[in-house]
C-alpha cells in the first residue's frame, strides 16, 4: 500500500494552496481579498480516488457477516482510513471501502466497482509477495519471484481484459525508497537507567527525497497516447520531471523538425489479417501537438526527445538504464509505456499479461518501478 498511495498522490498535482486560519474572535476582520482567495481555492477540482480493500471470503466467513458488516469494516478499517487522511492532505478528494468476496471475484469486483464509479482509471498494483492474501511474511525470494506468481497473473489478466475504463498496473521497484537496504543501528550505550537499550532495534532514518523522474518510451497506439497523458498529468507535481520519447521504425520518419508532421500515408492490411491498421503517423501527429500545447510551467521538467531505428525496444531499454536511477537519494524513478504497440508486439512475442515491453523492461533490470497502462478497450 505505502508505493501504491505514494503514486497516487502525485495524481493531485500541485498542492492546492491554504488559506491562513483566523482566529474565531477576529473572524469578522475578513477582508475581500481573504474571500477572493478562498473562493480560488474551492474552484480547484481534486482529483477524485475511490479505493477498494479487498477482504478475501473463507469457510468460516458467512454470508451474514459479508452483507451486514461489509459497510462497518469500511469506516473502521485502518488502511482505508490512513488513505482517506492522506489524500485529504494531498489534494485529493478521497472515499474508500471494503469489498468481502471470494479471491476468484477480485477482478470482477474491481472491474463491476470501476464502472459503477465510471472512473477514468482503474488502478491495480502488483503484489509484493505476488500473492493474494495479505502475507505478514515477506522473504527476498518471494519478492524476487513476484512476477512468476500465476495466480496473481490471472487476476491482472481477468481485470485487463474485462475492464470497460483504461487500467493501469504499478509494479513497485523501490519507489519511495521502499526497496532500499535496512538502515545500520544506531549507536548505543548501556546505563543502569537504560536497560532495555542492549535489545537490537532498527531505526530508521528518513533520507530519501520526494523527487521523481519519469522515462516513457512511447511506441505509438492508443495505450501510448494514454501513458503519455498520464505522464503529463503526474509531472504537473512540483518534484517530478519526465523524459518522453518518441520511438518509430527507421522507415518511418517524420522529418528533422520534431515538430513537423508529413502527409497522411496509413499503412492498412487486407480484411482478413488480424492485425489491425498502423497509424503511424497519427502518433507522429500526437506526440508534436503534445509537445506544442505543453504548458509553460511544465517546459522545465518534460523533456521530449524522437529516435528511428530499426530496434525501437532494445534502444528504449538502452536509454532508460543510462537515465534511470542516477540519483539514489530520490524518491524513485518510473518507467511509464503502454501494453500494447503494434511497432514493439510485431517484433516480438511475449508470454506474460503485461505486454512484450513491459516484459523486457522488467527483465532488464532497470532500476525504476514500472507503470504500464491499457487504453479503453
Amino acid at each position: 500500500m505505502p508505493t501504491l498511495l505514494a503514486f497516487v498522490l502525485l495524481l493531485g498535482g500541485k498542492p492546492s494552496d491554504t488559506l491562513e486560519k483566523k482566529h474565531p474572535s477576529r473572524e469578522k476582520e475578513s477582508t475581500d481579498y481573504d474571500a477572493l482567495q478562498m473562493m480560488s481555492i474551492n474552484k480547484q477540482r481534486p482529483v477524485n480516488v475511490h479505493g477498494v480493500r479487498l477482504v478475501e471470503v473463507t469457510n468460516r466467513t458467512s454470508t451474514v457477516m459479508k452483507v451486514s458488516e461489509a459497510d462497518e469494516y469500511s469506516l473502521s478499517d485502518p488502511v482505508l482510513n490512513a488513505f482517506k487522511v492522506l489524500g485529504q492532505l494531498y489534494n485529493l478528494a478521497v472515499s474508500g471501502e471494503v469489498a468481502v468476496v471470494p479471491a476468484v471475484l477480485y477482478a470482477d469486483t474491481l472491474v463491476t466497482k470501476a464502472e459503477e464509479e465510471s472512473s477514468d482509471l482503474l488502478l491495480l498494483p502488483w503484489s509484493e509477495t505476488g500473492s493474494m492474501s495479505e502475507s505478514q511474511t515477506v522473504s527476498t525470494e518471494s519478492v524476487r519471484n513476484k512476477l512468476a506468481s500465476d495466480t496473481y497473473s490471472d487476476f491482472i489478466a481477468r481485470a485487463l481484459k474485462t475492464a470497460q475504463c483504461p487500467v493501469a498496473v504499478f509494479i513497485n521497484k523501490g519507489f519511495t525508497g521502499s526497496l532500499k537496504q535496512k538502515p545500520s543501528t544506531m549507536d548505543r550505550r548501556m546505563s543502569t537507567l537504560s536497560v532495555r537499550s542492549q535489545r537490537d532495534r532498527v531505526t530508521t532514518v528518513t533520507n530519501t527525497g520526494r523527487s521523481h523522474h519519469i522515462f516513457l518510451p512511447f511506441f505509438g497506439g492508443a495505450d501510448g497516447r494514454l501513458a503519455v497523458r498520464l505522464a503529463l498529468q503526474v509531472a504537473e507535481h512540483p518534484e517530478v520531471t519526465a523524459t518522453i520519447v518518441h520511438f518509430r521504425g527507421r522507415n518511418d520518419s517524420i522529418g528533422s523538425d520534431a515538430g513537423s508532421v508529413v502527409a497522411e500515408q496509413i499503412i492498412v492490411t487486407p480484411k482478413k489479417a488480424q492485425t489491425p491498421p498502423i497509424h503511424h503517423d497519427d502518433d507522429a501527429a500526437f506526440f508534436a501537438s503534445v509537445q506544442r500545447s505543453l504548458p509553460v510551467e511544465l517546459e522545465t521538467r518534460v523533456v521530449f526527445d524522437g529516435a528511428a531505428t530499426a530496434a525501437p525496444l532494445s534502444h528504449a531499454i538502452a536509454l532508460a538504464q543510462e537515465e534511470l536511477g542516477q540519483d539514489p537519494k530520490n524518491g524513485g524513478d518510473l518507467v511509464l509505456l503502454g501494453r500494447h504497440s503494434t511497432l514493439v508486439d510485431n517484433a516480438a512475442t511475449g508470454k506474460g499479461c503485461l505486454g512484450v515491453a513491459t516484459e523486457m523492461v522488467l527483465e532488464s533490470g532497470i532500476k525504476a518501478s514500472v507503470l504500464v497502462v491499457q487504453a479503453r478497450s
